[in-house]
């Protein structure tokens, strides 16, 4: 997802979801072979909405699938397993989080795995002794 033909399509879907669905979008990062979203939704029928229609966009995306036309999964013995399921292997990972302390917690999070992602060493860092003292919204870092 993050190959330069897949990710801004992806972006730009989630954009349009968002507005679509009623869904505040506090944190995104996209990582590769999954996304990190910290989002809040007005209802549950609002979030089921929002995710299926997301993740079989994103499928899409980088299938190359087209509505209607799904590809042919093989069954050829030469085939990697990978082949033969679905384009997701297995259900959306979601927890509620609370306000405060644990929202702020997984807001940094998020940013973490962005950065990786990035190839920013964020764990080197935080191994020889400094500590993140603060995110800004815009994704600044605050480190002693």
């Amino acid at each position: 997802m993050l190959h330069p033909r897949h990710c801004n399509h992806v972006r730009n879907l989630l954009d349009r979801l968002k507005k679509r669905w009623n869904i505040s979008v506090y944190r995104y990062a996209n990582v590769g072979n999954h996304l990190h979203l910290l989002i809040r939704a007005k209802s549950r029928s609002d979030w089921q909405g929002f995710i299926r229609e997301f993740s079989g966009g994103i499928a899409m995306i980088v299938t190359g699938a087209k509505k209607g036309y799904g590809l042919p999964r093989s069954k050829a013995q030469d085939t990697p397993e990978s082949a033969k399921r679905g384009f997701w292997d297995g259900l959306v990972f979601t927890r509620i989080v609370a306000w405060q302390r644990d929202f702020k917690n997984v807001a940094t999070y998020v940013l973490k795995n962005l950065w990786e992602a990035a190839g920013i060493p964020v764990r080197d860092i935080l191994d020889r002794g400094y500590r993140i003292l603060e995110i800004s919204e815009d994704g600044a870092v605050f480190v002693t």
